[in-house]
Protein backbone atom coordinates (compact mmCIF):
# COMPACT_ATOMS: atom_id res chain seq x y z
CA UNK A 1 0.00 0.00 0.00
CA UNK A 2 3.10 2.24 0.56
CA UNK A 3 3.56 2.80 -3.54
CA UNK A 4 -0.46 3.36 -3.78
CA UNK A 5 -0.06 6.35 -0.70
CA UNK A 6 2.95 8.07 -2.85
CA UNK A 7 0.81 7.94 -5.94
CA UNK A 8 -1.85 10.21 -3.98
CA UNK A 9 0.27 12.42 -2.35
CA UNK A 10 0.50 15.03 -5.36
CA UNK A 11 -3.45 15.07 -4.69
CA UNK A 12 -3.46 16.10 -1.43
CA UNK A 13 -0.65 18.25 -1.23
CA UNK A 14 -2.69 20.38 -3.98
CA UNK A 15 -5.06 20.55 -1.46
CA UNK A 16 -2.92 21.61 1.23
CA UNK A 17 -3.12 18.59 3.71
CA UNK A 18 -0.42 16.68 5.63
CA UNK A 19 -0.59 13.46 6.28
CA UNK A 20 0.60 11.69 9.97
CA UNK A 21 0.46 7.99 10.02
CA UNK A 22 -1.19 7.27 12.94
CA UNK A 23 -3.61 4.33 12.66
CA UNK A 24 -6.00 5.00 9.91
CA UNK A 25 -6.46 8.54 10.87
CA UNK A 26 -4.18 10.61 9.23
CA UNK A 27 -5.36 13.92 10.15
CA UNK A 28 -7.83 15.20 12.49
CA UNK A 29 -8.50 17.92 10.08
CA UNK A 30 -9.83 15.17 7.39
CA UNK A 31 -9.75 11.40 6.92
CA UNK A 32 -8.29 8.77 4.47
CA UNK A 33 -9.92 5.68 3.14
CA UNK A 34 -10.00 2.82 0.40
CA UNK A 35 -10.24 -0.63 -0.79
CA UNK A 36 -8.26 -2.56 -2.76
CA UNK A 37 -8.29 -5.91 -4.69
CA UNK A 38 -5.94 -8.37 -5.77
CA UNK A 39 -7.23 -11.29 -8.43
CA UNK A 40 -4.11 -13.79 -9.90
CA UNK A 41 -4.71 -17.30 -11.74
CA UNK A 42 -2.60 -19.47 -13.30
CA UNK A 43 -3.85 -21.53 -16.38
CA UNK A 44 -2.66 -25.11 -17.40
CA UNK A 45 -4.18 -26.47 -20.72
CA UNK A 46 -6.85 -28.99 -20.15
CA UNK A 47 -8.33 -30.19 -23.60
CA UNK A 48 -11.01 -32.42 -21.91
CA UNK A 49 -13.21 -29.20 -20.58
CA UNK A 50 -11.60 -26.79 -24.03
CA UNK A 51 -8.65 -24.78 -21.96
CA UNK A 52 -6.95 -23.86 -24.56
CA UNK A 53 -2.99 -22.96 -24.31
CA UNK A 54 -2.42 -19.37 -23.82
CA UNK A 55 0.50 -17.44 -24.41
CA UNK A 56 0.27 -15.98 -20.84
CA UNK A 57 0.79 -19.00 -18.03
CA UNK A 58 -0.63 -16.19 -15.51
CA UNK A 59 -3.12 -13.94 -15.36
CA UNK A 60 -2.81 -10.90 -12.70
CA UNK A 61 -5.23 -7.43 -12.10
CA UNK A 62 -5.42 -5.46 -9.20
CA UNK A 63 -6.80 -1.76 -8.47
CA UNK A 64 -6.84 0.00 -5.06
CA UNK A 65 -8.73 3.22 -3.83
CA UNK A 66 -7.68 6.20 -2.26
CA UNK A 67 -10.84 8.76 -0.73
CA UNK A 68 -9.71 11.29 0.88
CA UNK A 69 -12.43 13.78 2.56
CA UNK A 70 -12.04 16.86 4.34
CA UNK A 71 -15.00 19.15 5.28
CA UNK A 72 -16.67 20.31 1.83
CA UNK A 73 -13.81 18.24 -0.14
CA UNK A 74 -13.33 15.19 -1.07
CA UNK A 75 -10.93 13.61 -3.27
CA UNK A 76 -10.08 10.28 -5.21
CA UNK A 77 -8.01 8.13 -7.12
CA UNK A 78 -7.97 4.66 -8.87
CA UNK A 79 -4.43 2.89 -9.23
CA UNK A 80 -5.27 -0.32 -12.04
CA UNK A 81 -2.53 -2.76 -13.23
CA UNK A 82 -4.16 -5.17 -15.53
CA UNK A 83 -0.65 -7.93 -15.96
CA UNK A 84 -2.49 -9.34 -18.21
CA UNK A 85 -5.93 -9.38 -17.67
CA UNK A 86 -7.54 -12.84 -16.01
CA UNK A 87 -9.22 -14.54 -19.12
CA UNK A 88 -12.28 -13.43 -20.17
CA UNK A 89 -11.77 -9.72 -19.82
CA UNK A 90 -10.97 -7.68 -22.62
CA UNK A 91 -7.64 -7.61 -23.30
CA UNK A 92 -7.59 -3.70 -24.16
CA UNK A 93 -7.04 -3.60 -20.51
CA UNK A 94 -3.71 -4.76 -20.98
CA UNK A 95 -1.36 -1.97 -18.70
CA UNK A 96 -1.42 -0.08 -15.96
CA UNK A 97 -2.11 3.66 -14.13
CA UNK A 98 -3.90 5.43 -12.96
CA UNK A 99 -7.92 4.81 -14.43
CA UNK A 100 -9.96 6.94 -12.24
CA UNK A 101 -9.61 10.43 -10.07
CA UNK A 102 -11.70 12.76 -9.07
CA UNK A 103 -12.42 16.17 -7.02
CA UNK A 104 -15.38 16.39 -5.49
CA UNK A 105 -16.97 20.07 -3.73
CA UNK A 106 -20.95 19.48 -1.85
CA UNK A 107 -22.51 22.31 -0.50
CA UNK A 108 -26.00 21.96 0.95
CA UNK A 109 -27.12 23.89 -2.06
CA UNK A 110 -24.45 22.82 -4.87
CA UNK A 111 -22.04 19.28 -5.96
CA UNK A 112 -19.51 19.94 -8.14
CA UNK A 113 -17.12 17.19 -9.27
CA UNK A 114 -14.56 17.51 -11.90
CA UNK A 115 -13.03 13.95 -12.98
CA UNK A 116 -14.48 10.49 -13.49
CA UNK A 117 -17.56 9.90 -11.78
CA UNK A 118 -20.78 7.54 -12.10
CA UNK A 119 -24.35 8.79 -12.49
CA UNK A 120 -27.81 7.15 -13.26
CA UNK A 121 -30.56 9.11 -14.29
CA UNK A 122 -34.02 7.47 -13.22
CA UNK A 123 -34.47 3.53 -14.02
CA UNK A 124 -31.37 4.62 -16.30
CA UNK A 125 -33.31 4.48 -19.31
CA UNK A 126 -31.12 7.65 -20.80
CA UNK A 127 -28.03 7.39 -18.74
CA UNK A 128 -26.27 4.64 -16.11
CA UNK A 129 -22.45 5.11 -15.81
CA UNK A 130 -21.23 2.42 -13.35
CA UNK A 131 -18.23 -0.32 -12.67
CA UNK A 132 -18.43 -4.18 -12.21
CA UNK A 133 -15.23 -5.33 -11.28
CA UNK A 134 -15.71 -8.92 -11.88
CA UNK A 135 -17.20 -8.66 -15.72
CA UNK A 136 -14.24 -6.05 -16.78
CA UNK A 137 -17.01 -3.12 -17.26
CA UNK A 138 -16.55 0.39 -16.60
CA UNK A 139 -17.93 3.47 -18.26
CA UNK A 140 -17.42 5.91 -15.72
CA UNK A 141 -17.60 9.54 -17.39
CA UNK A 142 -14.71 11.97 -16.96
CA UNK A 143 -15.70 15.73 -17.50
CA UNK A 144 -17.65 17.65 -15.38
CA UNK A 145 -21.17 16.86 -12.94
CA UNK A 146 -23.04 19.32 -11.31
CA UNK A 147 -25.82 18.98 -8.45
CA UNK A 148 -27.96 21.44 -7.31
CA UNK A 149 -31.25 21.22 -4.74
CA UNK A 150 -32.16 25.55 -5.43
CA UNK A 151 -35.27 24.67 -3.42
CA UNK A 152 -37.05 22.35 -0.83
CA UNK A 153 -38.28 19.18 -3.07
CA UNK A 154 -36.40 20.13 -5.92
CA UNK A 155 -32.65 17.94 -7.20
CA UNK A 156 -31.78 19.47 -10.35
CA UNK A 157 -28.50 17.44 -11.85
CA UNK A 158 -26.15 18.17 -15.33
CA UNK A 159 -23.21 16.53 -16.49
CA UNK A 160 -20.90 17.02 -19.77
CA UNK A 161 -18.01 14.99 -20.50
CA UNK A 162 -16.27 11.61 -22.36
CA UNK A 163 -17.05 7.98 -20.99
CA UNK A 164 -13.92 5.87 -20.23
CA UNK A 165 -12.30 3.60 -23.32
CA UNK A 166 -10.34 1.14 -21.66
CA UNK A 167 -7.12 3.48 -20.85
CA UNK A 168 -8.23 6.17 -23.72
CA UNK A 169 -11.96 8.01 -23.59
CA UNK A 170 -14.83 7.76 -25.87
CA UNK A 171 -15.36 8.90 -29.38
CA UNK A 172 -18.53 11.07 -28.68
CA UNK A 173 -19.20 13.47 -25.91
CA UNK A 174 -22.10 13.28 -23.20
CA UNK A 175 -24.55 15.48 -22.38
CA UNK A 176 -27.35 15.43 -20.05
CA UNK A 177 -29.28 16.48 -17.49
CA UNK A 178 -32.09 15.30 -14.91
CA UNK A 179 -34.16 16.40 -12.80
CA UNK A 180 -36.82 14.88 -9.37
CA UNK A 181 -39.63 17.16 -7.88
CA UNK A 182 -41.00 16.03 -4.73
CA UNK A 183 -44.38 17.53 -5.02
CA UNK A 184 -45.02 16.76 -1.25
CA UNK A 185 -42.09 18.41 0.04
CA UNK A 186 -42.51 21.63 -2.75
CA UNK A 187 -45.94 21.71 -2.48
CA UNK A 188 -47.23 22.56 1.70
CA UNK A 189 -50.74 21.50 0.94
CA UNK A 190 -49.98 18.04 0.08
CA UNK A 191 -47.36 17.72 2.65
CA UNK A 192 -49.23 15.99 5.57
CA UNK A 193 -51.08 13.70 2.92
CA UNK A 194 -50.33 10.02 2.85
CA UNK A 195 -49.82 9.71 -0.82
CA UNK A 196 -46.09 11.01 -2.12
CA UNK A 197 -45.33 11.92 -5.66
CA UNK A 198 -42.32 12.52 -7.13
CA UNK A 199 -41.99 13.32 -10.76
CA UNK A 200 -39.12 13.66 -12.76
CA UNK A 201 -37.39 13.74 -16.49
CA UNK A 202 -33.99 13.77 -18.20
CA UNK A 203 -32.37 14.58 -21.13
CA UNK A 204 -29.24 13.13 -23.40
CA UNK A 205 -27.17 13.73 -26.21
CA UNK A 206 -24.44 12.09 -27.83
CA UNK A 207 -22.52 14.30 -29.89
CA UNK A 208 -19.98 12.53 -32.22
CA UNK A 209 -18.58 13.54 -35.65
CA UNK A 210 -20.14 11.33 -38.81
CA UNK A 211 -16.68 9.82 -40.72
CA UNK A 212 -18.88 6.83 -41.74
CA UNK A 213 -18.38 6.81 -45.81
CA UNK A 214 -21.48 4.75 -46.02
CA UNK A 215 -24.00 6.06 -44.27
CA UNK A 216 -25.19 9.77 -43.31
CA UNK A 217 -25.21 9.75 -39.37
CA UNK A 218 -26.54 12.12 -37.32
CA UNK A 219 -23.87 13.69 -35.35
CA UNK A 220 -26.31 14.77 -31.97
CA UNK A 221 -28.62 12.24 -31.09
CA UNK A 222 -30.67 12.58 -27.93
CA UNK A 223 -32.91 10.83 -25.69
CA UNK A 224 -35.44 12.03 -23.36
CA UNK A 225 -37.69 10.72 -20.52
CA UNK A 226 -40.38 11.37 -18.29
CA UNK A 227 -41.42 9.09 -14.89
CA UNK A 228 -43.32 9.18 -11.78
CA UNK A 229 -43.14 7.20 -8.37
CA UNK A 230 -46.19 6.99 -6.65
CA UNK A 231 -46.25 6.41 -3.17
CA UNK A 232 -48.90 5.19 -0.57
CA UNK A 233 -48.47 2.93 2.33
CA UNK A 234 -47.38 -0.48 1.34
CA UNK A 235 -48.16 0.53 -2.64
CA UNK A 236 -46.12 2.05 -5.01
CA UNK A 237 -46.18 2.32 -8.22
CA UNK A 238 -43.78 3.47 -10.43
CA UNK A 239 -43.01 4.23 -14.56
CA UNK A 240 -40.63 5.80 -17.08
CA UNK A 241 -40.94 6.05 -20.81
CA UNK A 242 -37.77 7.20 -22.94
CA UNK A 243 -37.09 8.16 -26.56
CA UNK A 244 -34.70 8.02 -28.56
CA UNK A 245 -34.07 9.69 -32.15
CA UNK A 246 -32.69 7.89 -35.10
CA UNK A 247 -29.34 6.49 -33.89
CA UNK A 248 -27.78 3.94 -36.54
CA UNK A 249 -25.07 2.07 -35.52
CA UNK A 250 -23.15 -1.28 -35.69
CA UNK A 251 -25.87 -2.31 -32.69
CA UNK A 252 -28.95 -2.14 -35.00
CA UNK A 253 -27.40 -2.94 -38.33
CA UNK A 254 -27.03 0.93 -38.76
CA UNK A 255 -31.25 1.91 -39.51
CA UNK A 256 -32.68 5.08 -38.84
CA UNK A 257 -35.46 3.96 -36.83
CA UNK A 258 -36.36 6.10 -33.46
CA UNK A 259 -36.07 4.00 -30.48
CA UNK A 260 -37.96 3.82 -27.18
CA UNK A 261 -38.50 1.53 -23.85
CA UNK A 262 -41.40 1.52 -21.18
CA UNK A 263 -41.02 0.27 -17.89
CA UNK A 264 -43.69 0.20 -15.37
CA UNK A 265 -43.70 -1.42 -11.53
CA UNK A 266 -46.04 -1.78 -8.98
CA UNK A 267 -45.03 -3.55 -5.50
CA UNK A 268 -47.50 -4.11 -2.58
CA UNK A 269 -45.70 -5.06 0.70
CA UNK A 270 -47.28 -5.52 4.59
CA UNK A 271 -45.91 -7.41 7.07
CA UNK A 272 -45.10 -11.13 6.31
CA UNK A 273 -46.13 -10.54 2.24
CA UNK A 274 -45.14 -8.82 -0.86
CA UNK A 275 -45.24 -8.99 -4.26
CA UNK A 276 -43.74 -7.04 -7.11
CA UNK A 277 -44.41 -7.19 -10.83
CA UNK A 278 -42.85 -5.37 -13.23
CA UNK A 279 -43.56 -5.20 -17.33
CA UNK A 280 -41.33 -3.29 -19.61
CA UNK A 281 -40.80 -3.11 -23.69
CA UNK A 282 -37.53 -1.67 -25.30
CA UNK A 283 -37.12 -1.25 -28.98
CA UNK A 284 -33.88 -0.36 -30.82
CA UNK A 285 -32.70 1.36 -27.34
CA UNK A 286 -29.02 0.60 -28.09
CA UNK A 287 -26.95 4.01 -27.23
CA UNK A 288 -23.15 3.94 -27.34
CA UNK A 289 -21.35 6.81 -27.08
CA UNK A 290 -19.33 5.42 -30.44
CA UNK A 291 -21.76 4.43 -32.68
CA UNK A 292 -18.80 1.99 -34.19
CA UNK A 293 -18.88 0.46 -30.76
CA UNK A 294 -20.46 -3.46 -30.31
CA UNK A 295 -20.71 -5.79 -27.40
CA UNK A 296 -20.72 -4.42 -23.80
CA UNK A 297 -18.55 -1.71 -23.79
CA UNK A 298 -19.23 2.82 -23.92
CA UNK A 299 -23.29 1.73 -23.29
CA UNK A 300 -24.42 5.06 -22.02
CA UNK A 301 -28.09 3.92 -20.83
CA UNK A 302 -28.90 0.74 -18.97
CA UNK A 303 -31.78 -1.43 -20.26
CA UNK A 304 -32.76 -4.15 -17.04
CA UNK A 305 -32.90 -7.42 -17.80
CA UNK A 306 -36.40 -7.96 -15.74
CA UNK A 307 -35.11 -11.61 -15.25
CA UNK A 308 -34.71 -13.25 -11.41
CA UNK A 309 -30.81 -13.15 -10.80
CA UNK A 310 -29.85 -16.42 -9.34
CA UNK A 311 -27.58 -16.88 -6.84
CA UNK A 312 -26.81 -20.43 -7.24
CA UNK A 313 -24.57 -22.35 -9.96
CA UNK A 314 -26.58 -24.39 -12.32
CA UNK A 315 -29.47 -22.02 -11.57
CA UNK A 316 -27.25 -19.18 -13.27
CA UNK A 317 -25.78 -21.88 -16.24
CA UNK A 318 -28.42 -19.94 -18.77
CA UNK A 319 -28.41 -16.46 -18.03
CA UNK A 320 -30.64 -13.69 -19.64
CA UNK A 321 -28.65 -11.11 -21.23
CA UNK A 322 -30.82 -7.69 -22.00
CA UNK A 323 -31.75 -7.40 -26.33
CA UNK A 324 -31.50 -3.98 -26.74
CA UNK A 325 -32.87 -4.19 -30.31
CA UNK A 326 -36.06 -5.28 -29.07
CA UNK A 327 -37.69 -7.27 -26.21
CA UNK A 328 -41.30 -7.29 -24.29
CA UNK A 329 -41.17 -8.54 -20.72
CA UNK A 330 -43.09 -9.31 -17.37
CA UNK A 331 -41.54 -10.10 -14.03
CA UNK A 332 -43.55 -10.92 -10.76
CA UNK A 333 -41.77 -11.68 -7.49
CA UNK A 334 -44.08 -13.05 -4.39
CA UNK A 335 -43.05 -13.91 -0.97
CA UNK A 336 -44.94 -15.07 1.77
CA UNK A 337 -44.02 -15.52 5.43
CA UNK A 338 -45.63 -18.32 7.88
CA UNK A 339 -45.80 -16.83 11.34
CA UNK A 340 -44.18 -18.12 14.13
CA UNK A 341 -45.65 -21.43 16.27
CA UNK A 342 -48.51 -21.70 13.18
CA UNK A 343 -49.47 -24.97 11.76
CA UNK A 344 -47.04 -24.39 8.56
CA UNK A 345 -44.20 -21.71 10.15
CA UNK A 346 -43.87 -23.99 13.01
CA UNK A 347 -41.29 -22.57 15.95
CA UNK A 348 -39.15 -20.03 13.73
CA UNK A 349 -41.62 -19.18 10.82
CA UNK A 350 -41.36 -20.27 7.04
CA UNK A 351 -40.81 -18.47 3.98
CA UNK A 352 -42.30 -19.31 0.76
CA UNK A 353 -40.78 -17.20 -2.56
CA UNK A 354 -42.54 -17.57 -6.09
CA UNK A 355 -40.71 -15.80 -9.27
CA UNK A 356 -41.38 -15.22 -12.49
CA UNK A 357 -40.46 -14.01 -15.84
CA UNK A 358 -40.95 -14.02 -19.46
CA UNK A 359 -39.66 -12.08 -22.30
CA UNK A 360 -40.55 -12.00 -25.87
CA UNK A 361 -38.89 -10.53 -28.98
CA UNK A 362 -41.34 -7.59 -30.60
CA UNK A 363 -43.59 -7.63 -33.58
CA UNK A 364 -41.43 -6.05 -37.13
CA UNK A 365 -42.90 -5.18 -40.06
CA UNK A 366 -41.48 -4.43 -43.26
CA UNK A 367 -41.30 -0.43 -43.43
CA UNK A 368 -42.31 -0.62 -47.31
CA UNK A 369 -43.16 -2.60 -50.02
CA UNK A 370 -39.00 -2.47 -51.79
CA UNK A 371 -36.76 -3.26 -47.97
CA UNK A 372 -36.97 -5.64 -45.73
CA UNK A 373 -37.17 -5.71 -42.21
CA UNK A 374 -33.65 -4.53 -40.21
CA UNK A 375 -32.21 -3.44 -43.93
CA UNK A 376 -29.15 -1.16 -43.77
CA UNK A 377 -29.74 2.17 -44.55
CA UNK A 378 -33.44 2.33 -44.38
CA UNK A 379 -35.77 3.20 -41.45
CA UNK A 380 -35.64 -0.42 -40.78
CA UNK A 381 -39.22 -1.88 -39.67
CA UNK A 382 -42.40 -0.81 -38.55
CA UNK A 383 -43.94 -2.15 -34.38
CA UNK A 384 -47.35 -1.78 -33.29
CA UNK A 385 -46.29 -0.94 -29.66
CA UNK A 386 -48.66 -3.24 -28.38
CA UNK A 387 -48.02 -6.36 -30.30
CA UNK A 388 -46.60 -9.16 -28.95
CA UNK A 389 -44.36 -11.72 -31.03
CA UNK A 390 -44.79 -15.33 -30.44
CA UNK A 391 -41.12 -15.84 -30.51
CA UNK A 392 -39.71 -16.36 -26.75
CA UNK A 393 -36.13 -15.49 -25.69
CA UNK A 394 -36.54 -16.56 -22.08
CA UNK A 395 -39.04 -18.14 -19.08
CA UNK A 396 -38.46 -18.60 -15.47
CA UNK A 397 -40.61 -19.98 -13.03
CA UNK A 398 -38.87 -20.33 -9.85
CA UNK A 399 -40.08 -21.84 -6.31
CA UNK A 400 -38.45 -21.72 -3.11
CA UNK A 401 -38.53 -22.65 0.14
CA UNK A 402 -36.64 -21.22 3.53
CA UNK A 403 -36.72 -22.69 6.85
CA UNK A 404 -35.53 -22.82 10.34
CA UNK A 405 -35.86 -26.06 11.78
CA UNK A 406 -34.19 -25.74 14.83
CA UNK A 407 -31.67 -23.82 16.58
CA UNK A 408 -29.02 -26.06 14.52
CA UNK A 409 -30.67 -26.33 10.87
CA UNK A 410 -31.40 -24.16 8.37
CA UNK A 411 -32.71 -25.55 4.68
CA UNK A 412 -33.15 -23.81 1.73
CA UNK A 413 -35.44 -25.52 -0.50
CA UNK A 414 -35.72 -24.00 -4.68
CA UNK A 415 -36.96 -25.12 -7.47
CA UNK A 416 -36.57 -23.54 -11.38
CA UNK A 417 -38.03 -24.70 -14.37
CA UNK A 418 -36.98 -22.73 -17.06
CA UNK A 419 -36.95 -21.80 -21.13
CA UNK A 420 -33.64 -20.65 -22.89
CA UNK A 421 -33.13 -19.74 -26.50
CA UNK A 422 -29.56 -19.75 -27.65
CA UNK A 423 -30.17 -16.86 -29.89
CA UNK A 424 -29.60 -14.54 -26.56
CA UNK A 425 -25.94 -15.17 -26.62
CA UNK A 426 -25.55 -15.36 -30.28
CA UNK A 427 -26.30 -18.46 -31.54
CA UNK A 428 -28.02 -19.21 -34.57
CA UNK A 429 -30.15 -22.28 -35.35
CA UNK A 430 -30.08 -24.20 -31.93
CA UNK A 431 -32.75 -25.37 -30.31
CA UNK A 432 -34.35 -23.90 -27.41
CA UNK A 433 -33.61 -25.19 -23.60
CA UNK A 434 -35.91 -26.54 -21.38
CA UNK A 435 -34.13 -26.87 -18.24
CA UNK A 436 -35.30 -28.04 -14.96
CA UNK A 437 -33.21 -26.97 -11.63
CA UNK A 438 -33.56 -28.44 -8.37
CA UNK A 439 -31.35 -26.96 -5.15
CA UNK A 440 -30.90 -27.67 -1.65
CA UNK A 441 -29.29 -25.39 0.39
CA UNK A 442 -28.62 -27.03 3.99
CA UNK A 443 -26.67 -25.47 7.02
CA UNK A 444 -25.84 -26.74 10.21
CA UNK A 445 -24.60 -24.73 13.18
CA UNK A 446 -21.81 -26.48 15.32
CA UNK A 447 -20.77 -24.17 18.69
CA UNK A 448 -17.70 -21.87 19.25
CA UNK A 449 -18.53 -20.56 15.92
CA UNK A 450 -19.04 -23.46 13.46
CA UNK A 451 -20.79 -24.32 10.70
CA UNK A 452 -21.18 -26.99 8.31
CA UNK A 453 -22.78 -26.06 4.49
CA UNK A 454 -23.96 -28.52 2.04
CA UNK A 455 -25.20 -27.61 -1.50
CA UNK A 456 -27.27 -30.09 -3.50
CA UNK A 457 -28.22 -29.10 -7.37
CA UNK A 458 -29.77 -30.94 -9.98
CA UNK A 459 -30.09 -29.66 -13.76
CA UNK A 460 -31.24 -31.67 -16.53
CA UNK A 461 -32.36 -30.37 -20.08
CA UNK A 462 -34.38 -32.37 -22.88
CA UNK A 463 -31.59 -31.29 -25.56
CA UNK A 464 -30.49 -34.31 -28.00
CA UNK A 465 -28.77 -32.60 -30.99
CA UNK A 466 -26.40 -29.59 -31.19
CA UNK A 467 -24.78 -28.28 -34.20
CA UNK A 468 -22.00 -26.86 -32.09
CA UNK A 469 -19.69 -27.75 -28.56
CA UNK A 470 -21.16 -26.06 -26.39
CA UNK A 471 -19.60 -27.00 -22.63
CA UNK A 472 -22.73 -25.58 -20.70
CA UNK A 473 -25.07 -27.96 -22.39
CA UNK A 474 -26.43 -31.55 -21.14
CA UNK A 475 -27.65 -32.37 -17.98
CA UNK A 476 -25.50 -31.35 -14.69
CA UNK A 477 -25.16 -32.74 -10.69
CA UNK A 478 -23.10 -30.55 -7.96
CA UNK A 479 -22.28 -31.08 -4.37
CA UNK A 480 -20.22 -28.43 -2.51
CA UNK A 481 -19.00 -28.93 1.33
CA UNK A 482 -18.31 -26.30 3.36
CA UNK A 483 -17.15 -25.81 6.66
CA UNK A 484 -16.53 -22.28 8.59
CA UNK A 485 -14.79 -22.21 11.73
CA UNK A 486 -13.73 -18.68 13.03
CA UNK A 487 -12.97 -16.60 10.49
CA UNK A 488 -11.91 -19.63 8.01
CA UNK A 489 -13.70 -21.22 5.43
CA UNK A 490 -12.66 -24.52 3.80
CA UNK A 491 -14.67 -26.30 0.74
CA UNK A 492 -15.18 -29.08 -1.91
CA UNK A 493 -16.89 -28.81 -5.03
CA UNK A 494 -17.49 -31.52 -7.60
CA UNK A 495 -19.98 -30.06 -10.82
CA UNK A 496 -20.44 -33.08 -12.84
CA UNK A 497 -21.66 -32.21 -16.74
CA UNK A 498 -23.19 -35.58 -18.09
CA UNK A 499 -25.02 -36.41 -21.62
CA UNK A 500 -23.59 -33.33 -23.19
CA UNK A 501 -25.03 -33.79 -27.03
CA UNK A 502 -22.58 -31.65 -28.24
CA UNK A 503 -20.36 -33.89 -30.72
CA UNK A 504 -16.77 -35.26 -28.79
CA UNK A 505 -17.49 -33.61 -25.60
CA UNK A 506 -17.63 -36.29 -22.80
CA UNK A 507 -19.06 -36.31 -19.61
CA UNK A 508 -16.92 -33.91 -17.19
CA UNK A 509 -15.67 -33.55 -13.14
CA UNK A 510 -15.27 -29.49 -12.16
CA UNK A 511 -13.43 -30.64 -9.11
CA UNK A 512 -12.40 -27.41 -7.44
CA UNK A 513 -10.96 -27.00 -3.39
CA UNK A 514 -11.12 -23.88 -1.96
CA UNK A 515 -9.42 -22.30 1.45
CA UNK A 516 -10.24 -18.62 2.55
CA UNK A 517 -9.98 -16.21 5.49
CA UNK A 518 -12.28 -13.29 6.76
CA UNK A 519 -10.85 -11.05 9.33
CA UNK A 520 -12.45 -7.70 9.82
CA UNK A 521 -12.82 -5.79 6.44
CA UNK A 522 -9.92 -8.11 4.98
CA UNK A 523 -10.01 -11.29 2.85
CA UNK A 524 -8.61 -14.17 1.16
CA UNK A 525 -9.59 -17.04 -1.12
CA UNK A 526 -7.19 -19.36 -2.85
CA UNK A 527 -8.93 -22.37 -4.97
CA UNK A 528 -7.83 -25.16 -7.24
CA UNK A 529 -9.33 -27.14 -10.00
CA UNK A 530 -11.52 -26.27 -13.06
CA UNK A 531 -13.42 -23.57 -13.85
CA UNK A 532 -16.44 -24.80 -16.63
CA UNK A 533 -16.71 -22.62 -19.77
CA UNK A 534 -19.94 -20.07 -19.39
CA UNK A 535 -21.28 -16.59 -19.76
CA UNK A 536 -20.90 -14.66 -16.58
CA UNK A 537 -24.03 -11.94 -16.20
CA UNK A 538 -24.31 -9.28 -13.91
CA UNK A 539 -27.62 -7.20 -14.55
CA UNK A 540 -28.39 -8.48 -17.65
CA UNK A 541 -24.84 -7.32 -18.52
CA UNK A 542 -23.12 -10.42 -19.62
CA UNK A 543 -19.87 -11.51 -20.37
CA UNK A 544 -17.99 -14.99 -21.79
CA UNK A 545 -16.21 -16.78 -19.50
CA UNK A 546 -13.48 -19.26 -20.80
CA UNK A 547 -12.56 -22.61 -19.64
CA UNK A 548 -9.77 -22.52 -16.75
CA UNK A 549 -7.55 -24.71 -15.00
CA UNK A 550 -5.48 -23.76 -12.14
CA UNK A 551 -5.32 -21.57 -8.89
CA UNK A 552 -6.94 -18.49 -8.47
CA UNK A 553 -6.08 -16.07 -5.63
CA UNK A 554 -8.21 -13.55 -4.65
CA UNK A 555 -7.31 -11.04 -1.35
CA UNK A 556 -9.48 -8.14 -1.01
CA UNK A 557 -9.33 -5.64 1.91
CA UNK A 558 -10.81 -2.11 2.75
CA UNK A 559 -9.70 0.40 5.72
Amino acid sequence: MKKNIIVSLPVMLMLGLSLQLSGQNFNTSGNLSGNMEIDFQTYTPDDKIGADTVDEKIGFQSFANLIYRNKNLEAGLRYEIYSPPLQGIDAEYQGNGIAHRYLTYRHELIEITAGHFYEQFGNGLTLRSYREWGLGYDNAIDGIRVKLKPGYGITLKGLVGKQRDYWGRSAGTIRGFDGDLYTNQLLPFLKDKKTKLILGGSFVSRFQKDKSLTYKIPENVGVFAARANIIHGGIRLKGEYARKINDPSSVNNFIYKPGEALLLEATYSQRGFGATVTAKRIDNMSFKSDYNSTGIPLQINFLPPLSKQHIYELASIYPYATQPNGEMGIQSSIYYMFKRKSKLGGKYGTRLTLDYSRIHDIERSSPTDTTSVMEAGTYGYNSDFFAINDFTFFEDISFGIDKKINRDWKIHLRYSNMTYDPIIKGDQGEDKVHANIAIADIIYSLKARQSLRMELQYLFTDQKDLHNDDFSAGDWAMILLEYNIKDYFFAVKDLYNYRNPSPGIEDIHYFKVSAGLNKGTNRIAVSYGRQREGINCVGGVCRPEPAANGFKVTITSSF
